[in-house]
């Protein structure tokens, strides 16, 4: 319990008793906390009015995956894509990396991940090594812009050959 000194005294025990919204919940919700509490051993009820405001904002990782950006992409070639993008799959959702894939897209010589970040797709690689045999190279980086301070953004590329037999 807290102490609380207000213009009567010293309030013990202090403890909230209920929530009164007197607005609905939205983006500003206005509401009235009611405490409870005992000064010199008299009961006491304080009512607090509280201002609630929500920024809402999307978080870097979620902006990212929704514009389709991406930091890395592996380029896997070696057996058939559909072989490839089922592996893909089984890969991710072990690793527990699923929202850090951005996405797969199949072409006739493979397939490429895209990533969110070069973390990922670097413990992912290493995964694939574990469990094929395979060769990779990379990262190779090319710069697409620059930032507002003037920082080269670039993009990372990574190529894993994969041999069709599995560990």
């Amino acid at each position: 319990m807290k102490k609380v000194v207000d213009k009567k005294g010293v309030m013990d025990k202090i403890k909230l008793r209920d929530i009164v919204f007197k607005t609905e919940p939205n983006w500003t919700t206005r509401l009235i906390l009611i405490f409870e509490g005992d000064i010199r051993g008299e009961k006491v009820e304080w009512r607090k009015p509280v201002t609630i405001k929500l920024r809402p904002s999307i978080c870097p990782r979620c902006t990212t995956r929704i514009s389709g950006e991406y930091d890395t992409v592996v380029q896997l070639r070696g057996f058939r894509s559909e072989v490839l993008e089922n592996e893909i799959q089984m890969v991710m959702s072990d690793l527990g990396m699923i929202d850090d894939l951005i996405d797969i897209i199949r072409h006739k010589e493979g397939v490429d991940v895209y990533f969110s970040h070069i973390g990922a797709a670097r413990k992912f690689i290493k995964t694939l090594l574990k469990r094929y045999e395979a060769s990779w190279k990379g990262p190779y980086r090319e710069i697409i812009g620059t930032t507002s301070s003037g920082k080269n953004r670039t993009r990372n590329t990574f190529i894993v050959r994969i041999a069709a037999k599995r560990r």
